[in-house]
């Protein structure tokens, strides 16, 4: 029964977020959580709820709450997310890696794997693993763009126009 209710909060929640009642559904799915702590789906949404309130030390305990229930590599995205906007690109980093380690051709975790490798400065682990996405996603818009970025910070202007009209071209 506590399942069922906890699914029935979580579906409140997901109604009130289309609705733009942020701190409605955030009570919705806290007594989803309530009712079933391993409800991954609700642990996860109040993490995004959280940090688009800006409420990122909540965001994580509930992203960090989600990936204990379910290891999700779109969790662990979210989560690098978070402390990529924190600045925090340690984190983000080790966090995008798991994403991958569990889905290697998850796109928006190569994505901003590549972002945060190279606001990190590791420009050449950021250009090893841009390749290798470019490999598996050939022509993805947003991973050249990233590329042109990469080649921006190396002083390969040439290089970075070239990405970019990829990129457009794509």
């Amino acid at each position: 029964m506590d399942k069922q209710q906890a699914s029935i909060h979580y579906n409140i929640g997901r109604e009130l977020v289309a609705k733009g009642e942020l701190h409605s559904a955030l009570k919705h799915y806290a007594q989803a959580t309530i009712l079933n702590a391993n409800h991954a789906k609700a642990w996860n949404n109040m993490g995004n709820l959280q940090k688009r309130l800006g409420n990122f030390k909540q965001a994580i305990s509930c992203y960090e709450a989600s990936i204990k229930a379910d290891n999700s590599p779109h969790v662990w995205v979210n989560l690098g997310n978070t402390f990529l906007t924190l600045g925090d690109g340690g984190r983000s980093i080790d966090c995008y890696l798991q994403a991958l380690k569990q889905e290697p051709s998850h796109i928006l975790a190569s994505i901003n794997l590549g972002v945060s490798l190279i606001e990190q400065g590791l420009l050449e682990q950021a250009f090893k693993h841009l390749t290798n996405a470019l490999g598996q996603h050939a022509g993805n818009p947003e991973l050249l763009m990233v590329l042109g970025d990469l080649y921006m910070a190396a002083g390969r202007a040439e290089d970075a126009v070239g990405a970019f009209e990829r990129a457009l071209s794509a």
